[in-house]
Order: structure tokens, then sequence, then C-alpha cells
């Protein structure tokens, strides 16, 4: 019996060669949008189509972010999304607004959590967990013992009242 290349056969292609990253490149000058010693471009893990999938580590990051007083410009570019994904995942995950607050739109150490957090809006953010999609959602003093479920939560309770399960 002769041999038969199972790749000259044309129904199975050669593995592909995957070769070692490159090391990382260390220069003299500082980059705003690289963090030496942090990497938070894997943190949004995305779907096929490349949307971001906003779990509950990155909400709980998000939000930490967000008490920083970090500008949703500086919270895209450490993550690697546009300003409006962030401003909408922060709308959804129901932090509050920062209006009349200085936004931080670089990070003065290599580590953005070195800022203090500001007490006042640390104050506004009462972590709760949906009862309808179990997920993580932030809430107001205010609403902590009425407000059961998240943004998300009541549209999927509007949607199921409508009949359209």
């Amino acid at each position: 019996m002769a041999y038969v290349d199972r790749y000259a056969v044309g129904r199975l292609t050669p593995p592909l060669l995957m070769t070692p990253p490159p090391p990382p490149h260390f220069s003299i000058t500082n980059s705003s949008s690289y963090l030496n010693k942090l990497d938070f471009s894997g943190l949004v893990s995305r779907n096929r189509s490349g949307r971001a999938i906003w779990d509950d580590r990155a909400v709980t990051h998000l939000a930490e972010l967000w008490k920083r007083l970090y500008s949703p410009t500086f919270i895209a570019e450490l993550l690697g999304l546009s300003p409006k994904t962030v401003g909408e995942a922060a709308r959804r995950a129901g932090l509050p607004a920062r209006t009349g607050l200085t936004l931080l739109n670089t990070c003065p150490s290599e580590d953005p959590f070195a800022v203090p957090a500001n007490s006042t809006v640390a104050g506004q953010m009462i972590r709760k967990i949906c009862r309808v999609t179990s997920r993580i959602f932030f809430v107001s003093p205010r609403h902590q013992k009425t407000v059961h479920c998240s943004l998300l939560g009541r549209r999927r309770l509007a949607t199921y009242a409508a009949g359209f399960a």
C-alpha cells in the first residue's frame, strides 16, 4: 500500500504554524494610552461580531474607575473601546452621573487604582444583584430597598409581559 499524504488530498488543510508574540517593546518615551504595569485590553471580552460583553468582572472594574472620576474617554482608551460604549455601559449598570465634578483625562501614576475614590460618587453607588438577570448593577442609597431589578432586568420583564419571550 502506497503512502498518501493527508494534506495533498485536499480535504484537510495543513496546520497553521503559530509564532510566539514579539517581546514587549520598552521605549524611553511614555505613551498616554499604554500603561506599563497594567493591561486592561482583555478586561472586556467580545463576541464574534466584536461587540463588548459586559460581564460582572468588567462592570466591577468600570465602577472602580468611574468612582475615581476618570472620564469616559480615558476609560474607553484604557479598555480599548469607544467612549459611547463606556457611557452606555455605565448607564445600564446604574452608575451615577458625575456632572459638576472635574473628571481626569490622564492617569497621574502608572496604576489607575492609586487615585483615591471620590467619596461623593462612591456613596451614591450601592452594589446589588439583579433578581432577573443575576448580574451586578448599582442603585442610589434612596432606592436601596425598593429597586430589585437592573435596567436590563426591567426590559426583560417588560418583554415577557408583552408576550415576546
